[in-house]
């Protein structure tokens, strides 16, 4: 991660603990860079950009045609964004990629989708992960048998655990950010933002719980954060709380 980028984070971050106090409809109480471990079965959203026509209703912050991963760090926000979901095994054509390599025991080659992704470069497109050469996409494609590989031998490790570094312990933020990134909708429901190959593989591994880090929460999720916090701290907790004491984003409270 490039050390502006690294700055941009944490500044980030410093600016959403400040506007938690200065302004609480907008940012959450949770630790921006905390990890929650949640049943790779249980994430089954992919969060859909917001129309452009309709993106001035709602104040997130883009990069493309998705949500920005530095500037929403820490952010709430209210109104509909939350309902521009789509289901995961459709939406996500990394998993039927990856599905058809190890559970189908295809050859790379064999898979449609690579295919695709030779034609691309052929047509001098950057294609998966930016490929713009067969041999990047062989290599694109080792290192994903790799990541397969490692997972199935040593088990899910967070970044922070595969990381060398001597001197990790002063960035700990800095690995959290790589990890599996999501949304929380009003609901609670985790929609899915970014690190397509590692939840794909959890699925297809049946990996009971993984790390991921949360970008936004819908505003009514954040009540809901809200009220938990105040019922542990006067020891009352009323019936329509109980139903959310075993989720993940209020692990840090109950």
């Amino acid at each position: 991660m490039h050390r502006k980028k690294v700055k941009r984070m944490y500044k980030q971050c410093r600016i959403a603990k400040k506007g938690r106090f200065e302004n609480p409809d907008k940012f959450t109480d949770a630790e921006p860079m905390k990890l929650v471990y949640v049943n790779p079965c249980d994430m089954n959203f992919v969060q859909k950009p917001v129309p452009v026509n309709e993106r001035e209703k709602y104040d997130i912050k883009y990069k493309g045609n998705q949500f920005d991963k530095y500037d929403n760090i820490g952010r709430v926000v209210g109104g509909d964004w939350d309902m521009y979901k789509a289901d995961f095994y459709e939406e996500c054509k990394i998993y039927r990629l990856l599905y058809q390599r190890f559970k189908q025991n295809k050859k790379w080659e064999e898979i449609d989708l690579f295919q695709e992704f030779a034609s691309g470069i052929d047509r001098g497109e950057k294609v998966w992960h930016r490929c713009n050469t067969r041999e990047k996409l062989k290599q694109r494609a080792l290192k994903i048998d790799k990541l397969y590989k490692d997972i199935v031998k040593k088990g899910y490790r967070t970044q922070y655990e595969m990381a060398k570094s001597i001197i990790k312990f002063f960035y700990k933020g800095k690995y959290n950010f790589h990890e599996i990134t999501v949304n929380v909708d009003r609901n609670g429901n985790f929609l899915f933002v970014d690190g397509a190959h590692r939840l794909s593989i959890s699925k297809l591994l049946n990996i009971k719980y993984i790390p991921v880090r949360i970008l936004v929460r819908h505003k009514n999720w954040q009540y809901i954060r809200d009220e938990a916090r105040l019922a542990r701290a006067n020891n009352q907790f009323p019936v329509d709380l109980q139903r959310y004491f075993d989720h993940q984003d209020l692990s840090d409270i109950f």
